[in-house]
This record gives C-alpha cells, sequence and structure tokens, in this order.
C-alpha cells in the first residue's frame, strides 16, 4: 500500500509498512502523538475567539442584560451537556469500536482508516478545546460585570451561579483534554502489556473529580489576566499584522492563499482558529482539490511555512463549484 499521500510522520510510516505485532495500536498511538501537538499549538492563540465572545457578550450585557442572562445561562447549561455527552460517547475511539480499520482478531488493520479514525481524534480534540476557550472568555466577560455591581443589587447573586456553573464546565474541558492527551500511552501500555502475557490492570476511564470552584475561580482569574478585556479596543490582544483581514469562510481562507507566495504555518493556524478549521486538514484538502484540477501539490510544506502555487490554487478557485465546501 501507498503510504506518501497519507502524509504519516516517518515513525508512523515505519510502523504500518513493518508491522510488528500489535502494529495496529501502535500507529494509533503513533498518529496521536503526531497530531495533538498541533493542536496544542494552534489552542495556545486564544485571543481571536475570546475577541468574539467579549465583543458579543460584553456589549449585549450593557445593553440587554435580561435577554444577555437568559442566553448566557443557556450557553453555560449546554457547554456541561456538550462535555458529558463526549466523555460518554468517548468508546467510539477504542480501536475494538472500529473494527473497519483495526482488523477483527488474526486480520490486518488498514492504515489509511486508521489514520482517518486518528484524525476524528484530533478534530473532536480541537472542538473540546475551541469550546473551552469560549467557556473560559465567557467566564471573563460575566466576572467583569458582575464585579461592577453594587452587593446589595438582586442581580449579583444570579451572576455568580451563572459565573459557577462556567467554572465547572472550565473544569470539566480541561480535565477531559487532560485525559484524552493519555490515550496514546494507554494504548503503548496495552500492547506491552499483551506483549509481556500479563494482564492489565488500568482501565481508561474518562473522570473528572469534584470541582473545587474557589480554587477554580483563581486559576481562571490567573490565566484571563492575559487577556485583560479592554471595551475601547477588543482587539488590543491580538496580533496586528494578522487583523487586516477578515475570513468568514473556507472559501475566503482560499483566496487569501491564493494571494500569497508563503504563508507561515503560524499565519495559516491563526487564521483557521476561529472557523475551528486545523492546519493539516485545510492543507491536506487543498492538495486533495489541487491534484483533482492540476495533477499537482497547490502547498509544499518547507520549514516552518508552506510554499504555495498560486496557478493551482486560482484554477481550485475557479472550479470551486465543483467542490463542496
Amino acid at each position: 500500500m501507498n503510504l506518501n499521500n497519507l502524509n504519516m510522520s516517518p515513525a508512523a510510516q515505519e510502523i504500518a509498512l513493518n508491522r510488528p505485532r500489535f502494529w495496529e495500536h501502535l500507529l494509533y498511538a503513533e498518529l496521536l502523538s503526531d497530531e495533538l501537538p498541533e493542536i496544542r499549538l494552534a489552542l495556545q492563540d486564544e485571543a481571536l475567539i475570546r475577541e468574539r465572545i467579549n465583543s458579543k457578550y460584553y456589549g449585549y450585557l450593557e445593553n440587554d442584560p435580561s435577554g444577555a442572562l437568559i442566553e448566557i445561562v443557556n450557553l453555560a447549561k449546554s457547554q456541561l451537556l456538550y462535555i458529558g455527552e463526549i466523555a460518554t460517547s468517548f468508546r467510539k475511539f477504542f480501536p475494538d469500536e472500529n473494527q473497519d480499520a483495526f482488523g477483527p482478531i488474526g486480520t490486518p488493520g488498514d492504515p489509511r482508516k486508521i489514520n482517518i479514525v486518528a484524525k476524528k481524534y484530533a478534530s473532536e480534540y480541537f472542538d473540546i478545546g475551541c469550546h473551552w476557550i469560549e467557556v473560559k472568555a465567557l467566564f471573563h466577560v460575566i466576572d467583569l460585570y458582575a464585579a461592577q455591581i453594587g452587593a446589595n443589587d438582586p442581580r449579583k447573586s444570579f451572576f455568580l451561579t451563572i459565573g459557577n456553573e462556567c467554572l465547572k464546565s472550565i473544569s470539566a474541558h480541561k480535565n477531559l483534554m487532560l485525559e484524552m492527551d493519555g490515550f496514546g500511552s494507554y494504548l503503548n501500555e496495552s500492547v506491552n502489556a499483551a506483549r509481556a502475557e500479563v494482564k492489565k490492570t488500568r482501565k481508561f476511564v474518562l473522570s473528572w473529580p469534584d470541582v473545587d470552584i474557589d480554587s477554580e475561580r483563581e486559576e481562571a482569574r490567573i490565566e484571563n489576566a492575559k487577556y485583560e478585556f479592554d471595551e475601547n479596543n477588543i482587539s488590543s490582544s491580538v496580533d496586528s499584522k494578522n487583523t487586516n483581514a477578515s475570513f468568514n469562510s473556507i472559501t475566503d481562507i482560499y483566496t487569501w492563499i491564493a494571494s500569497c507566495e508563503s504563508i507561515s504555518k503560524a499565519d495559516l493556524r491563526r487564521n483557521l482558529l476561529p472557523l475551528g478549521l486545523l492546519v493539516s486538514a485545510v492543507v491536506e484538502e487543498v492538495n486533495e482539490k489541487a491534484l483533482g484540477v492540476s495533477g499537482d501539490f497547490a502547498m509544499l510544506e518547507e520549514g516552518d511555512k508552506f510554499e504555495v502555487n498560486r496557478d493551482i490554487m486560482m484554477l481550485i478557485i475557479n472550479n470551486i463549484e465543483k467542490f463542496e465546501i
């Protein structure tokens, strides 16, 4: 099988080609170790997501407090429901739930399909991270607004209650991501135990401890202090060289790429984050479309940037109606 077009790391390709015992699980763990660091790096740049939350809800609270409170309560509740649903459905990423990719006992798996499962895992991890940033930003807005309300104002306790719900959600998101970080190590431990023919005692169970609200509030405030909200300049925390354009869709991204000779990974990552898109996924999709219209790649990785074939990118844009964007 030709693995070159799967964009696997050399270590992952070696596992898929040499196929040691339990290679499917080892490949899955290696693919996760390749995918997750890029996502963690992308999620470090919180400013653009926070800017959107701050500009929306701070102004909303100023102009329509009652309407804003209802929406914020619903959002906080939906975040807790969302993270609970993810935790209870996590088994969908276990090898035994993906026999089409990993193969039943005694039957080899399919590297291409294992790669797809790993990318779905990475995509869900990224979605959780984006939700986590949003709820941290929401707590920041609520916390700032609550501080402006007098102690005797009847809304004070309501704001504190909503803030506490946000803190519970922040804690749940954070702990779920920490558990997901360890899934690759768990797979490797499982392989080592099977090779040694010993019974594996540790189970992978997604759970999180009870929330210490005071501790979580202090931690959230310390982290939010890095993104202090200035209502007179809500973009102050965003690098100015990357705020000249507004990208509202993947088509906008394609047009921007087509205007560049080369693009740094950092700039591409920063502009994709508000759309909830990953660099690797977009580059892979661009090159897949490029092969379809020209037989060659449109974006080639060179160190910390991508070289762009603008002619091919324009072909993609001119044939955009042929693709589902």
